[in-house]
C-alpha cells in the first residue's frame, strides 16, 4: 500500500478559487471534490507537506476539517525544506518497501521532485488553479498521472 503526499492548495483545497489570494476570507475555503472520501479510504497512509507560513496554512487545515483525515502534517518555510521533507518520506517508504505518491498541482515543484526521487506523481490540475495552465517543459516535470479531482484520483489504477 503506498504513502500519498499531498500539497494543500490548489490539491486538497481550492485556494486559488476560493480565497484569491485574501487571508481574510478562509471561511471561505474548501475541500477539493472527493477529498473527504479519498482521504478516508487512504486511512493513515496519507500526509500534508505544504510550504508557507505556518500559522496560515494551520488556519486553512483545520478550517476544513483536514487534521483528521491524514496521518501526519507537515509546514515548512520553504520550498527548499519541502524537497527535503519529501526526500526523507521517500526515503522511509523505501526502507519499508512502499510506494510513495506525491500529489501535488506543480510541474516545476511537487511533480519535479517526486519524479527525482522516484515516486509515482499525480498532478492534481483544478480548473479555478493558480497553476492549470503551467506545462512540463522537460521530460522531469511530467506527472505519472493527471486528474482534475479526487473522484478521477479513484479511477486511477493505483492500490488504495
Amino acid at each position: 500500500m503506498p504513502l500519498f503526499v499531498f500539497n494543500l492548495d490548489d490539491t486538497l483545497v481550492n485556494t486559488s478559487r476560493d480565497l484569491g489570494g485574501g487571508r481574510p476570507l478562509i471561511s471561505n475555503l474548501t475541500l477539493v471534490d472527493g477529498a473527504t472520501e479519498f482521504l478516508k479510504k487512504c486511512g493513515n497512509r496519507s500526509v500534508i507537506l505544504s510550504c508557507g507560513v505556518e500559522t496560515l496554512q494551520q488556519q486553512k487545515i483545520d478550517h476544513v476539517g483536514l487534521r483528521d483525515l491524514v496521518r501526519q502534517v507537515v509546514i515548512v518555510p520553504t520550498v527548499e525544506k519541502k524537497n527535503i521533507r519529501l526526500a526523507m518520506f521517500a526515503s522511509e517508504a523505501d526502507r519499508l518497501q512502499c510506494d510513495v505518491v506525491v500529489v501535488g498541482d506543480r510541474v516545476d515543484q511537487e511533480i519535479r521532485m517526486g519524479n527525482a526521487l522516484g515516486c509515482i506523481t499525480v498532478r492534481m490540475r483544478l480548473p479555478d488553479g493558480k497553476h492549470r495552465g503551467d506545462m512540463p517543459i522537460v521530460r522531469e516535470d511530467r506527472p505519472t498521472y493527471i486528474v482534475s479531482d479526487f473522484f478521477e484520483f479513484l479511477r486511477l489504477p493505483l492500490r488504495f
